[in-house]
């Protein structure tokens, strides 16, 4: 297992835990977001397994996740869960671009959970600097504002330069597969079957479940896409 340093750091309004493996102050950054009612310190576990591969990694707390969750997040879920839900993936994304400005040194991985997943499909989609995106149990279509111009789903060509593994769970009946397919179909139409640049596994046995066969998937997409 390799060393790193762990530190809590902000940028505006977002914290996250910034990993530093030892020697690596200039290694590739991988940015691991966590799903809905989960927090930096839930998923600091997956930030570590890309540390100790030699990767610097910045494990991101959404918006009235975690620390920043607040007396009112629940009744803002309760009242308007779509559109709460939908604040949450667009300002963590915007506040992870604003990130990238003081930590990245060039190109960036990035995967989430969930909720993380579809700020990881949004986060990609409109910015270049995020060349690998593991997107796990998410979706890139916006429900809470399908007409909205981020919608990742309706940009497939935002996706071009993106070394792309979705992965979700066929019976999944929380976040559907339907929609990550549809934009994986969209892509292999537009980047041809043999891309060795994208990929989907659709686990034909799992609901909304994250087993470490994802993260073991991912941590070796990104270790092929954006060697350390």
């Amino acid at each position: 297992m390799g060393l790193f340093t762990q530190e809590e750091r902000f940028v505006g309004e977002l914290p996250f835990w910034y990993l530093v493996p030892e020697g690596g102050d200039r290694a590739p950054l991988v940015v691991v977001q966590h799903g809905y009612t989960g927090s930096k310190d839930s998923d600091l576990k997956y930030g570590v397994a890309y540390a100790e591969a030699g990767y610097r990694v910045a494990v991101t707390e959404a918006l009235h996740h975690g620390s920043r969750g607040g007396e009112n997040r629940e009744a803002s879920f309760a009242a308007d869960f779509a559109s709460t839900f939908g604040a949450v993936v667009e300002q963590t994304s915007v506040e992870i671009r604003a990130m990238l400005d003081e930590y990245a040194f060039g190109e960036v991985a990035m995967t989430g959970i969930s909720m993380g997943g579809f700020i990881t499909f949004l986060t990609a989609s409109q910015d270049r600097r995020v060349t690998v995106a593991c997107p796990l149990i998410g979706s890139p279509f916006t429900f809470w504002n399908p007409l909205s111009e981020k919608n990742p789903l309706s940009f497939p060509e935002r996706f071009d330069h993106v070394a792309l593994l979705i992965q979700n769970g066929v019976l999944d009946e929380v976040v559907r597969i339907e929609y990550a397919q549809e934009l994986f179909d969209k892509l292999i139409h537009r980047r041809g079957e043999a891309d060795q640049r994208l990929r989907m596994i659709a686990y034909p046995e799992l609901a909304h479940e994250f087993p470490i066969e994802m993260q073991n998937e991912s941590l070796a997409w990104v270790k092929k896409h954006l060697p350390a």
